[in-house]
């Protein structure tokens, strides 16, 4: 682990607020609370947006808010989207500078003093944090498939990175220049729709050096596929990365027509049967051998751990999420095309294309 850094001091920083967003994660919530009461640099203040939680957490937050050693403000609007509460959020801090990330990660004690440092030495209007996942904590077999195909998600930040809400901080002032987090998307994306404005607004974006902020995972197959869906879907509705989409459909495409060909070239004449067969038997070969080949790649440069992963689970895994991917994208697309609108205008204002 990475020695602690000096933090800054208030004197050239100031104070600033951490946002978060949370529905029924009484126990994450608590996690949450307690990792920030450990960082060597406190945040001045914490402002919670709870969409209508009923297992406790609204009470865990009015309660910490009462009593606890960090100033908290507990809003709630129920059934509010991500972005909604993240501008909620922004509307109630005190300070300059806000900081972002998300309930149901884990963070080291330097975390947030990493992330304000290229404020204090480099003027950052923003700062686009790194992170990282353990492989430690993935439980299942499909968590570990999915640390695998997901190059074991680390993300070290630079200034040209796309950030995301899982660890960033903004400038008050740029936050609201560029009009807050995009509310037309239905769930998520509003953070890579607003890192791409970022990126076109300001050069004085910083990073950090370490990734210090830890992702907790999805662990069943039925909450990765859930949220492959969900991420592809925010794509669509914003009009974003239809580039990755086409060829993933492209891809699959050609590998179903190599089997298709395959199994129902017996009912061609006989000329044509076996060399349809042989070509499109060489073809699906050719394509299973590519893609257990890029398996075992991933495999030899994870970690020592996840050589054991086997490959049939990551196959399975891959092809369920190229499936969501595509159904996701095509359902977000649909719905943007009416009620995303202002989201997409920011985009084209900003040169990003749908590409």
């Amino acid at each position: 682990m990475s020695q602690p850094l000096q933090p800054p001091s208030q004197a050239t920083l100031g104070p600033v607020s951490l946002i978060v967003t949370v529905l029924n994660d009484v126990a994450g919530t608590q996690k949450f609370l307690d990792r920030m009461e450990e960082q060597t640099y406190r945040p001045d203040e914490i402002i919670v947006c709870d969409a209508g939680s009923t297992d406790g957490t609204w009470e865990l937050l009015q309660t910490y808010a009462a009593s606890g050693p960090i100033p908290l403000v507990a809003v709630q609007e129920k059934r509010c989207a991500v972005a909604r509460g993240r501008n909620i959020g922004a509307s109630h801090a005190k300070y300059d500078y806000i900081a972002i990330t998300d309930i149901g990660c884990d963070w080291e004690a330097e975390w947030m003093a990493d992330l304000l440092q290229p404020i204090a030495s480099e003027q950052a209007e923003t700062v686009i944090g790194s992170w990282r996942v353990r492989w430690q904590d993935q439980e299942t077999r499909w968590a570990k498939a999915d640390f695998v195909l997901g190059h074991g998600y680390k993300f070290l930040a630079t200034p040209q990175s796309h950030g995301c809400n899982r660890s960033v901080v903004h400038s008050k002032e740029i936050y609201w220049r560029l009009g807050g987090m995009p509310e037309d998307l239905t769930f998520a994306g509003e953070d890579s729709t607003f890192a791409r404005l970022i990126l076109h607004a300001t050069k004085r974006i910083g990073a950090t050096r370490e990734p210090r902020c830890i992702w907790e995972r999805p662990q069943t197959w039925r909450a990765i596929m859930k949220e492959t869906r969900r991420n592809f879907k925010a794509d669509g509705e914003a009009g974003l990365g239809a580039r990755h989409v086409v060829l993933t459909a492209f891809r699959l495409m050609v590998e179903i027509v190599c089997v298709l060909l395959f199994l129902t070239a017996w009912a061609l004449p006989t000329a044509y049967s076996l060399p349809v067969q042989l070509a499109s038997s060489t073809a699906t070969l050719t394509l299973l051998w590519l893609r257990l080949s890029a398996y075992r790649r991933r495999r030899r440069d994870a970690i020592a751990e996840a050589q054991h992963v086997p490959l049939l689970d990551m196959f399975l895994l891959d092809y369920a999420r190229r499936y969501w991917c595509i159904i996701g994208y095509l359902e977000g697309w649909n719905i943007g095309r009416t009620r995303c609108q202002n989201c997409r205008a920011r985009l084209r204002a900003a040169g990003v294309t749908w590409w």
